[in-house]
């Protein structure tokens, strides 16, 4: 019987050492390179709004509900400082879309549209024929207030979405697409536990 020499050994328990470090070494490179070939997922495409604002803090008027329909829910709404003309009435269309696609988790989500009370009367009309749209009116001193709370220029208006508790915590530009908010909105529906 013949006796492994040491170098055998120390020839077997090397290999063993790159077979086993090798992918470390290779994913500590991959890390800190950070390669352009690596797929970087954002975590959303909206604007992340790191005031505490909450949804109730704004003095808004209802006409179907109340901002405790909102409440446990989360809250996909259009802002429009100037009515709700064909741009207005395009964004509405699409978050509808957006909840629909949504599927199963539909019903976590609830959308409406805020108005400057002074532009609110020429849009009854359009808000009237979905049922499921919330419809509230703000006064413009108040969007004022809300726009500086955010920390944003005044008007802006376009998406933003609350969480169940209310907080505001993103906001969409009026040309960001519906697959963008969908993407944001999935996410969220399924690694929240609340809503």
């Amino acid at each position: 019987m013949k006796n492994k020499t040491p170098t055998n050994y120390l020839f077997i328990f090397l290999l063993l050492l790159i077979i086993f470090l090798t992918p470390l070494v290779v994913a500590v490179l991959l890390y800190n390179k950070n390669p352009i070939w690596l797929h970087h997922k954002t975590v959303n495409k909206g604007t992340l709004i790191s005031s505490s604002l909450y949804l109730q803090q704004i003095n808004v008027m209802s006409h179907k509900t109340t901002l405790r329909s909102v409440n446990g829910s989360w809250f996909l709404f259009y802002l429009a400082e100037s009515g709700c003309r064909e741009l207005c009435q395009k964004n509405i269309h699409t978050i509808r879309q957006i909840t629909l696609a949504l599927g199963k988790n539909r019903y976590r989500v609830k959308y409406g549209l805020i108005l400057d009370n002074k532009k609110s009367l020429t849009s009854q009309e359009f808000i009237n024929k979905d049922s499921d749209l919330l419809y509230f009116t703000v006064a413009t001193h108040e969007l004022k207030n809300f726009f500086s709370v955010l920390k944003i220029k005044y008007p802006i208006e376009g998406f933003y979405l609350t969480d169940p508790f209310g907080k505001i915590i993103l906001y969409y530009s009026n040309n960001t697409s519906g697959e963008d908010i969908y993407q944001d909105l999935t996410r969220l529906l399924t690694i929240s536990t609340t809503g």
